[in-house]
C-alpha cells in the first residue's frame, strides 16, 4: 500500500508540474479543449484492463493513423524534402557525393531506409507514409511488451495504448520523418536489451546501431541499455550488444562510402548553436545555419566545432542560460513549433487546433504521472528510463526544434504506465478493508 504523505506529496508534485507546464502551454479556448480531453482521458485509464490484447490496440493506433493520413495528405517539406529527393535520386543510380551535399549536417540513415523502400515499393511519398503506419504498429507492440516487463500486463496495456493514440505521433504519420523510424529502433532495442541471451542482445546492439545511424542522440540508448546490462552482471549480453551496435554502425558507414558520402555530419556543437540565440528565443534561424555550414566548408569541422561552442558560451552568459530555457521552452511547446502543429503549419484552422490542444493535453498527463511515478517504481524503471526521458529536456535546451525530442517521450510514457499501475492499485483504507 501507499501512504498517504507519499501519495499527498506525488500529488502535489505532479500539480506543480501540471501548473507550469499549462502556463506555459495554455492558448485560448483550445486549450480548455485539452484540459477536458485530459481529464476524461485520465477517468477512462482507470478502467483500463489487463485482459485487453494487445492486437486490439495495435489495429486502433494503426487505424488512427490511416485515417490521419488520408484525412491529411502532406507533401514532403523542409527537411523531409531534402530526404524523398535523396531516395529518388538513389533510386536513380545517382551515387556519388553529389547525392549527400544537401544532407552535410543530417544523418542519413533515414533516407538510406527510405531509398530501399523506393527501391522496392517504388519511388513515391505514400510508399513512406504507409510505412510509418508498419513502424507505429512495431512501436506499439514493443513498448507493450517493455512496460509489460517493467510493471506487468496492466501497465503494458497503459503505455500501448498512451502510443497507439498519442496525437504528436499520429500527426508525424503523415510525414517523411527520420524520428518515425529512429523511435521504433530505439525502444525495441531496449526491449530486446534487457535479456540473458547474448543472441537477443546482439539483435538489440543491430537495432540500436541502426538508430544511431538515423539520428547520433541514439548514443543514449546504446549507453542505457549498457549500464543496465552490467548492473545486472549479464556481461555477456553486454558484450554481444556492443558488438552489435558495431556492426551496425559499421555497415552505415561502408554503405555511404560505397554510394559517395565523404562528409563528416553534423554535431553536437551545431545543435547547441541552432538553439543558443537568444535573439530568436532559441528558435531555428537561417544566418546561424549558414554561417556554421559556410566555416565548415572553408574551414573543416573542426574549427567549424569550436568556434560554434565558443559563441554558444559567449550568447549564454550574456543572455543568461535560465532565461533562454525558459524562453525556449515557452516559445517552442507554447507557440507549438513540433508535434502536431508542426505537422499542420500550413493548415492551422479550428481542426489542426483541436488536435493541437489534444497534443498538449497528452503532453501535461502523461509527463505528470510519470514524474509523480519516478520516485515510486522500480530502480530498473528510474535508471533506466529516467535518462531517455531527460534527453527530452536536454533538447529544448540543446536544439532549436523539439520534434527531435518526441521519440524520448515514449519514455515517458513507460514510466507513467508504471506509476499508473501503483496508483490505480491503491484504494483508500475504510473500516471494512482496514490496511
Amino acid at each position: 500500500m501507499i501512504s498517504a504523505a507519499r501519495w499527498l506529496s506525488g500529488v502535489a508534485v505532479g500539480a506543480v508540474v501540471l501548473v507550469v507546464m499549462l502556463a506555459f502551454i495554455a492558448r485560448g479556448g483550445w486549450s480548455v479543449f485539452g484540459v477536458v480531453a485530459l481529464l476524461l482521458a485520465v477517468w477512462g485509464a482507470r478502467r483500463v484492463e489487463a485482459r485487453t490484447p494487445l492486437t486490439a490496440i495495435v489495429l486502433l493506433g494503426a487505424l488512427v493513423r490511416v485515417a490521419w493520413i488520408v484525412a491529411v495528405p502532406t507533401e514532403p517539406g523542409s527537411d523531409f524534402a531534402a530526404y524523398h529527393a535523396f531516395a529518388v535520386r538513389a533510386v536513380e543510380g545517382q551515387l556519388n557525393e553529389r547525392l549527400y551535399a544537401p544532407l552535410v549536417l543530417h544523418q542519413v540513415g533515414y533516407p538510406q531506409f527510405l531509398s530501399g523502400a523506393y527501391l522496392v515499393f517504388g519511388a513515391a511519398p505514400a510508399v513512406g507514409r504507409w510505412l510509418n503506419v508498419a513502424l507505429a504498429m512495431w512501436l506499439i507492440a514493443a513498448v507493450f511488451r517493455l512496460g509489460t516487463r517493467l510493471s506487468g500486463r496492466r501497465a503494458g496495456v497503459f503505455a500501448a495504448l498512451a502510443i497507439a493514440l498519442w496525437p504528436d505521433h499520429v500527426a508525424y504519420s503523415s510525414l517523411l520523418a527520420s524520428e518515425l523510424l529512429f523511435t521504433p529502433l530505439v525502444w525495441v532495442g531496449l526491449e530486446r536489451a534487457l535479456t540473458k541471451r547474448s543472441g537477443r542482445a546482439l539483435g538489440a546492439g543491430l537495432l540500436i546501431g541502426a538508430a544511431i545511424a538515423v539520428r547520433s542522440p541514439g548514443v543514449l540508448a546504446l549507453l542505457v541499455a549498457l549500464g543496465l546490462l552490467v548492473a545486472l552482471r549479464r556481461y555477456r549480453a553486454a558484450l554481444a550488444l556492443v558488438v552489435g551496435a558495431s556492426l551496425a554502425l559499421g555497415g552505415s558507414l561502408a554503405l555511404r562510402r560505397l554510394t559517395g558520402d565523404t562528409f563528416a555530419r553534423g554535431s553536437l556543437a551545431y545543435s547547441a548553436l541552432m538553439g543558443s540565440n537568444a535573439a530568436t528565443q532559441g528558435a531555428w534561424n537561417q544566418h546561424d545555419y549558414e554561417a556554421y555550414l559556410r566555416n565548415r566548408f572553408v574551414a573543416g569541422a573542426r574549427v567549424a566545432d569550436d568556434e560554434a561552442w565558443a559563441l554558444v558560451r559567449l550568447r549564454w552568459a550574456e543572455a543568461g542560460v535560465t532565461e533562454l530555457v525558459l524562453g525556449k521552452v515557452a516559445r517552442q511547446w507554447g507557440q507549438g513549433d513540433s508535434g502536431v502543429r508542426f505537422a499542420l503549419r500550413n493548415a492551422l484552422k479550428a481542426p489542426g487546433e483541436a488536435m493541437a490542444a489534444l497534443a498538449q493535453a497528452w503532453l501535461v498527463g502523461v509527463v505528470t504521472l510519470a514524474w509523480w511515478a519516478l520516485w515510486r517504481v522500480r530502480p530498473v524503471v528510474r535508471w533506466g528510463l529516467a535518462p531517455l526521458t531527460l534527453a527530452w529536456l536536454a533538447h529544448l535546451v540543446l536544439e532549436a526544434n523539439p520534434r527531435y525530442a518526441l521519440p524520448w517521450l515514449v519514455g515517458a510514457a513507460l514510466v507513467a504506465a508504471c506509476g499508473w499501475r501503483t496508483l490505480s492499485a491503491w484504494r483508500p483504507s475504510s473500516p471494512a478493508s482496514p490496511r
